[in-house]
């Protein structure tokens, strides 16, 4: 099939991207474990327990992640509290066994002190997420964590931009899986689910009719959906 160049670069993004969504169902979620003990804490003093380990640990990863993730959670939901496991606050926020890389959803507010709490944990995100991203940049799900806040910061283009770079390299890892284990997020899936929305919505329409019936890609991947 012939592809316009203009499209080259972009359209092979939104096949891989619906492909994935096909491939959401197959996750299994229904693994047996034990009720974590949850306890809430101020999110002040988690952040402030997390801000010390990670000064002390300048190459920890998993400490630098847990406090972005926590900087972006009391952005969205607009708290000053958290649930974390009782013991093992070390480890930030509880947000399940089996967490997607963006485990939160914006709460919206008129407390203008929440809003104004909200806005500086939002910065504070963007800044540890990029930490996170120069020690480590394989770990996809701090990119995905980045590419969101910078989109709820209001930079559009420069979240489009992530986002399709990022549903690039997820793709790669991802396209050849033959099935989802346990718990398992599709980064490419997730990405995709942010991207579209910001994007303008007759093109897409162009572009998912003139790719419809002619994509063998798509046609291959619906194959191995059903067939996993």
């Amino acid at each position: 099939m012939n592809i316009p160049r203009p499209f080259r670069r972009r359209i092979p993004v939104f096949i891989l991207a619906i492909a994935l969504f096909c491939l959401m169902p197959l996750q299994s979620l229904n693994g047996m474990y034990i009720a974590p003990d949850l306890v809430d804490v101020p999110v002040d003093r988690l952040i402030r327990n997390l801000e010390a380990t990670a000064k002390n640990e300048p190459t920890n990863v998993t400490v630098r992640f847990n406090l972005a993730r926590a900087h972006a959670m009391a952005f969205a939901l607009r708290t000053d509290s958290a649930q974390v496991w009782k013991g093992r606050e070390s480890e930030g926020v509880w947000f399940g066994y089996e967490p997607k890389a963006v485990p939160f959803e914006i709460q919206q507010t008129d407390d203008p002190a929440r809003i104004e709490a909200a806005s500086q944990h939002l910065k504070m995100a963007i800044e540890r997420y990029r930490e996170v991203i120069e020690l480590a940049p394989e770990k996809l799900d701090a990119a995905l964590g980045y590419a969101w806040c910078i989109d709820q910061s209001g930079r559009k283009q420069e979240a489009i931009a992530l986002y399709r770079k990022l549903i690039t390299e997820a793709w790669e890892h991802e396209k050849d899986r033959k099935r989802a284990p346990l718990g398992w997020h599709s980064i490419t899936a997730e990405a995709a689910g942010y991207l579209i929305p910001l994007l303008d919505k007759a093109p897409i329409r162009r572009r998912s009719k003139r790719f419809r019936t002619g994509s063998n890609k798509w046609e291959e991947f619906r194959g191995r959906s059903h067939q996993l």
